[in-house]
C-alpha cells in the first residue's frame, strides 16, 4: 500500500482562514493529508487531535474524503466533537455516545460526514462484520488500545473498511515490539497473518508512515518538568508486615496469577501497614508542608482507589477524587473544582482514570504514590499536566521503597523504557535489545 498520491499530497490553499497552528502542527497536518496509512506518535500535549481535525477539514473541503469514522475512548468523544466543530464548523459531526445498539444501527446508515464512536461501540458493532460498506478514512485515537492483536477490539478495528487509516498514540510501544506490529497490521503497513515480524522488517514497514515529535524539541518555551525520585525505607510495622508476607509465600511453584497476587499484596504494604503507618504518607506530608505558595494544586496518583480514599482522610489539603467509577459529568466537575476552586488543593487521581481524557495544565506538583508496571502509563498521567498552557515548572515526585519489589518493578520497567527510546524516540532505528512482556520469569525476578 502506498502512502502518497498526487491528490492526497495537494496543498489546499486557505488564505481566508488563519489557523493559529504551530509550525510542527502544520507539518503534522501535511503528513496526515499525504498519508493513506499514518501513525502520529507525538508526545502527549502537542495537539494530535487538533492536527487530525485540521487535516480532515482540508481533505473534506478538497473532496478527497466524504465519510470519516473516528474511534476513541468514550471519555474523549466530547472533546473530539468540540475540536472538529471548532476547526470545521461546516462539517456535520455525529457521535454514538449514549446510543444503544438499535440507535447506533440507524447512525451507521446515515450519510454523516464524520461519525464518532467509542472503542466499546466499535467492538460491539463491527463483529462479526462491519455495518458500514466503506469509509474514506478511519482514525484510531489512543491507539495503544489496539496493541494486542488477539483481542476482539483489534479484530474489529481491522474490519473497518477504510481507504485511509490513521492512528494516534503517544505510547505506541508499551510492552514489546508486538504492540507496534499490531498497529502496523491494522493500519495496513504489514500484511495480516504473516506471523510475528522481525524488528528490522517492522521498522522498515513504518518508515514514511510514522511521525513523532517531543515537547522539548518543538516547544522550547514550555516550562521544564522537574522530576525527583524519593527513595524510602520501610520501618516498624510496615517492615515487619512486608517481611512476613514475603517470607510466608512459596513462589517457585506458583503460576503467574498467584505471583501477581503476591506482588499486589506487597505493593500495598509498601503504601501502608494495617495500622495505617506509612513512610510514603510521611513523605507526602513533607511535600505538602512546603507547597511553594497559596496557589498550589497537587496531583497525587495511585493505582489503588482504596489508597486514595485512605489518603483523603489524612492529608491536610482540600482533596478532590478523580477515579474510574465516577461518571463523566462528575469528572468534569472535579476538574473544574481543582483548576478553578480555592487552593491549596489536592486531586487524588487513579492511574487508570488519569491515562486519557485529562487536561490539567494548572497543576503545580505531581506525586506518584506507587509505581506501576509500565512507565508509559506513569508518563501519560504526568504529561496530562505538562502541556500547553503551563506558565511554571512542573514538579514531579516519584515515591519508591528501596530494597523492595518496587525496586525490581522499576528495574524491569526501565528495560521497557529503553526499548521505547531506541525504537520510538530514535526514529525507529533498528535495535537488538527488544524485551518481552511480563513473563512468569520476570514476575519471579520481581519477587526474588
Amino acid at each position: 500500500m502506498t502512502d502518497r498520491s498526487s491528490e492526497d499530497a495537494r496543498i489546499i490553499a486557505d488564505s481566508n482562514r488563519r489557523d493559529p497552528l504551530r509550525p510542527y502542527q502544520h507539518e503534522g497536518v501535511s503528513f496526515l493529508q499525504a498519508s493513506t496509512s499514518a501513525l502520529l506518535a507525538d508526545e502527549m500535549g502537542l495537539g494530535k487531535t487538533v492536527q487530525v481535525a485540521v487535516a480532515v477539514r482540508h481533505l473534506h473541503e478538497a473532496g478527497v474524503v466524504r465519510r470519516v469514522l473516528i474511534v476513541a475512548p468514550a471519555s474523549l468523544l466530547t472533546n473530539w466533537s468540540f475540536e472538529l466543530r471548532r476547526w470545521g464548523p461546516d462539517v456535520a459531526v455525529r457521535s454514538s455516545q449514549g446510543l444503544d445498539a438499535s440507535e447506533r444501527a440507524v447512525l451507521w446508515a446515515l450519510p454523516v460526514p464524520i461519525t464518532l464512536a467509542g472503542y466499546e461501540a466499535m467492538r460491539a458493532d463491527f463483529l462479526p462484520r462491519s455495518p458500514l460498506k466503506q469509509v474514506d478514512l478511519v482514525v484510531f485515537d489512543e491507539a495503544q488500545r489496539l496493541k494486542n492483536a488477539e483481542t476482539d477490539t483489534a479484530l474489529a478495528a481491522r474490519r473497518v473498511p477504510a481507504d485511509r487509516r490513521w492512528a494516534l498514540s503517544a505510547t505506541p510501544l508499551e510492552n514489546d515490539i508486538s504492540d507496534l506490529a499490531s498497529l502496523a497490521t491494522i493500519l495496513g503497513m504489514l500484511s495480516q497473518g504473516a506471523g510475528d515480524p522481525s524488528l528490522a522488517r517492522l521498522l522498515e514497514s513504518l518508515q514514511g508512515h510514522f511521525l513523532r515529535r517531543r515537547k522539548a524539541d518543538v516547544l522550547p518555551e514550555l516550562p521544564p518538568l522537574l522530576s525527583q525520585e524519593l527513595p524510602l525505607l520501610l520501618t516498624g510495622r510496615q517492615l515487619s508486615e512486608y517481611q512476613a508476607a514475603r517470607s510466608g509465600t512459596d513462589i517457585e511453584g506458583a503460576d503467574s496469577l498467584h505471583l501477581l497476587a503476591v506482588i499486589n499484596s506487597l505493593k500495598q504494604i509498601c503504601n501502608r501497614a494495617s495500622d495505617g503507618t506509612s513512610v510514603k504518607l510521611e513523605a507526602l506530608l513533607e511535600i505538602m508542608n512546603d507547597p511553594g505558595g497559596g496557589e498550589t494544586r497537587i496531583v497525587v496518583i495511585s493505582q489503588y482507589t482504596k489508597t486514595l480514599d485512605w489518603l483523603a482522610e489524612r492529608i491536610p489539603l482540600r482533596s478532590i477524587p478523580y477515579v474510574g467509577t465516577m461518571t463523566y459529568s462528575e469528572r468534569d466537575r472535579a476538574l473544574e473544582d481543582f483548576q478553578k476552586g480555592p487552593t491549596p488543593v489536592a486531586l487524588l487521581l487513579s492511574l487508570k482514570a488519569g491515562g486519557v481524557g485529562l487536561n490539567i495544565p494548572d497543576a503545580t506538583h505531581v506525586v506518584l504514590f506507587d509505581r506501576w508496571w509500565n512507565p508509559a502509563a506513569e508518563d501519560q498521567a504526568i504529561h496530562r499536566a505538562h502541556r500547553f498552557g503551563r506558565t511554571l515548572p512542573l514538579l514531579v515526585y516519584r515515591l519508591r521503597v528501596i530494597d523492595s519489589i518496587e525496586d525490581r518493578i522499576v528495574e524491569i520497567s526501565q528495560d521497557r523504557q529503553r526499548l521505547f527510546d531506541v525504537v520510538v524516540e530514535d526514529s525507529l532505528t533498528e535495535s537488538t535489545s527488544a524485551t518481552r512482556g511480563w513473563s512468569r520469569d520476570e514476575l519471579l525476578r520481581v519477587l526474588r
